[in-house]
């Protein structure tokens, strides 16, 4: 029997941003499953447009997804990366699809974007960076951290290329959302997203997170402040 052939890994040493190289290829018909790995960017990118710090020893990529179906979908394919990454590094989600360690400092985040021919999906991209083996960060990136850090050894990103390069092509598992769950740091904790206050409760087929019976699409978790307590005693 003729061994199944896997779609390409296409290896970088520097580029602009593995999104981008992985959208040039998306539009010149490259197929699902194609991934984009490079060892740096110079203009990597994370969500709501902000820049993603990019240095070596850490772990950049983006797989091209052609799943058939509504823009919808595009959502719970990055909530599947998240937790299949969470599953295989183990660690922590937080919604929608950050990595982080039992305290909240983040090691990975996500990044999906898509494109639509009418209400359905031509292709989606979803970019990884992973902090791997960076032991000191910038001082406006207090609560990073990286997998060398939670696993309390040296790991080189070389030795999470397959771990990576499998849980960016298995979004679409059937129990993807399950494992979310059970991985899931924000849930059961009191959040701010959105304008939107209170204990995440819990996290919808459709990728909605539940906030005191509110749900929310999207937005940056923030911790809530805590409640201050009534005062007590008689008045003065």
């Amino acid at each position: 029997m003729a061994e199944e052939k896997l779609p390409p890994v296409l290896i970088h040493d520097e580029v602009d941003s593995t999104q981008s190289v992985a959208r040039g290829l998306a539009e010149a018909g490259a197929e699902a499953g194609t991934v984009v790995l490079a060892r740096t960017q110079t203009a990597g990118r994370g969500t709501r447009g902000r820049s993603w710090w990019s240095p070596r020893g850490n772990l950049y990529a983006t797989v091209i997804l052609r799943p058939e179906g509504p823009a919808s979908l595009a959502p719970l394919l990055g909530l599947g990366v998240a937790a299949c990454l969470a599953e295989r590094l183990g660690v922590w989600v937080k919604w929608p699809n950050d990595l982080v360690d039992s305290e909240g400092r983040k090691l990975g985040g996500l990044l999906s974007e898509m494109e639509t021919r009418g209400a359905e999906l031509r292709y989606v991209l979803i970019g990884l960076g992973l902090n791997v083996s960076t032991d000191t960060f910038p001082a406006e990136l207090p609560m990073a951290t990286s997998v060398s850090r939670v696993w309390g050894r040296t790991v080189t990103a070389e030795e999470l290329h397959d771990v990576v390069i499998t849980s960016l092509r298995g979004g679409d598992r059937a129990d993807r959302l399950g494992i979310w769950r059970e991985r899931a740091h924000t849930l059961g904790r009191r959040v701010t997203v959105g304008g939107v206050t209170g204990v995440a409760s819990a996290l919808r087929d459709d990728g909605g997170l539940v906030i005191d019976g509110v749900v929310v699409y999207s937005g940056e978790v923030l911790a809530a402040p805590v409640p201050s307590e009534p005062a007590t005693g008689d008045a003065r």
